[in-house]
């Protein structure tokens, strides 16, 4: 199905025929409904291309939102299987591919890819058992979990499904405690940081004892980074923000750019 024709196939989802389905997408003023055509309509741009880029940022920028909203809303869409999201590839459009590492290599949120499947009856039967699961589970895309859709649809499926895990995995343990790590050892030497330096290094330490591509240890710790920023730097008990006029002249700063610094004790 031409991602032009997605849109309005989703009015077969009735309440008579998907009554669990239908009340997802439908609460909340169409909430949940809205950003999957979003989603659907953003891919417009990329017309020949079945996998499209989309970074959480991009979204933001063009329909509103939040980016924890985005965030759950993508990850229970693609969990009841009507979106496909994946991480960029070797085998990704070069063109594309270029600009996910780019925005990864300035800190920004990466970039996924995104596929709308052929919306048939047969899916959307199954996407309707799905949402069944995850009510009777307890699951739903405010409060969603890696291991509440493990639950609901075994650890194979949900592995395929969610891209960003909600469950914090041991590699995610790693990632943290590198990144503040990194954070204390710069902040203690130059009395700041730069995020971005912070996280370049803290993928390179965790690329080389995880024994994995630079690439996709930068992507996690970008994406550790952007979900938990605010919870790494409490425990660091640093501070992320603009230097005030003194900062800027005791570490001879010629930016505004944000920097971290350790955080006043209260």
């Amino acid at each position: 199905m031409e991602r032009a024709n997605s849109i309005e196939a989703l009015n077969q989802i009735t309440p008579e025929e998907y009554p669990v389905l239908y009340k997802a997408l439908h609460s909340y003023k169409k909430a949940l409904l809205h950003r999957l055509e979003q989603l659907i309509q953003f891919g417009d741009s990329f017309p020949e291309w079945e996998w499209y880029p989309a970074s959480v940022d991009k979204l933001i920028e063009k329909y509103g939102g939040s980016a924890s909203t985005w965030q759950s809303n993508r990850e229970y869409l693609a969990a009841i299987g009507l979106v496909k999201v994946r991480k960029p590839g070797k085998n990704t459009a070069s063109k594309a591919l270029q600009e996910s590492v780019r925005r990864a290599k300035e800190g920004r949120r990466a970039v996924n890819w995104y596929a709308i499947p052929d919306y048939t009856p047969e899916l959307f039967k199954a996407a309707e058992q799905t949402a069944e699961r995850f009510k009777s589970n307890g699951v739903n895309r405010k409060g969603l979990t890696m291991q509440g859709v493990i639950v609901a649809i075994g650890k194979k499926q949900a592995q395929k499904a969610v891209v960003d895990w909600r469950m914090r995995s041991a590699r995610d343990k790693v990632m943290e405690r590198e990144i503040i790590r990194q954070i204390k050892m710069t902040v203690k030497r130059k009395g700041y940081a730069i995020k971005d330096s912070i996280l370049r290094r803290a993928s390179k330490v965790t690329a080389t004892k995880n024994k994995i591509d630079y690439i996709e240890a930068f992507y996690s710790v970008v994406n550790v980074w952007a979900n938990r920023n605010k919870r790494l730097l409490s425990m660091a008990g640093m501070k992320y923000g603009r230097p005030n006029k003194e900062e800027k002249q005791r570490f001879k700063l010629k930016t505004n750019g944000w920097i971290i610094t350790q955080a006043e004790p209260f």
